[in-house]
C-alpha cells in the first residue's frame, strides 16, 4: 500500500465501520437508524436541544443534508422540531423519550466501534493515529 491511496484506505475503514454499527443496531433492535444519523445522536446527547444549523456545524454538513436525517429520526420518533421561543426563525431539534432511551444501546455500540479500532494498539499508538488523522483533515 502506498500514500497515494490513502483516501481509499480512509473511505474502506468507514465504510467498514458503517457496516458493523448497522450490525450491531440489527442486533439491539434498533430500527430506523442508520450510521448516518450517529454524529446525530451523539451531539444531541452531549450538548442538548439545539437549532438545525449548529448541529450541522457540530457535524460537518451542509443544513439541507442535516435536515434531511433529521426529517428520518423524526419520522420514527427519536427527535422533535420546535420552534425556539427568542426567535421563531429557528427550528430546535430536541430527543424524544424513545430517543433518549437509546443512548445507553448507542453507547455501547460506539465503545465496541472504538475498542475493535484500536484493538492491540498501545495507548501511544492510538494518539499518534489520531494526531496524524487531525493532521489529514486539517490538510484537507
Amino acid at each position: 500500500m502506498t500514500p497515494d491511496s490513502i483516501i481509499s484506505l480512509i473511505s474502506e475503514i468507514n465504510h467498514k465501520a458503517k457496516k458493523q454499527i448497522v450490525r450491531e443496531l440489527k442486533k439491539n433492535d434498533v430500527e430506523g437508524i442508520s450510521a448516518s444519523h450517529g454524529d446525530i445522536l451523539a451531539n444531541l446527547y452531549s450538548r442538548g436541544p439545539m437549532s438545525i444549523t449548529k448541529l450541522a456545524g457540530f457535524i460537518s454538513k451542509e443544513k439541507n443534508t442535516t435536515t434531511v436525517l433529521i426529517d428520518k429520526l423524526e419520522r420514527n420518533g427519536y427527535l422533535t422540531r420546535t420552534l425556539c421561543d427568542e426567535d421563531k426563525r429557528k427550528t430546535i431539534i430536541k430527543l424524544t423519550e424513545k430517543g433518549l432511551s437509546l443512548n445507553p444501546v448507542f453507547r455501547k455500540i460506539s465503545r465496541q466501534l472504538i475498542d475493535t479500532t484500536f484493538m492491540n494498539f498501545s495507548e501511544e499508538e492510538k494518539e499518534q493515529v489520531m494526531r496524524l488523522l487531525l493532521r489529514i483533515k486539517q490538510n484537507l
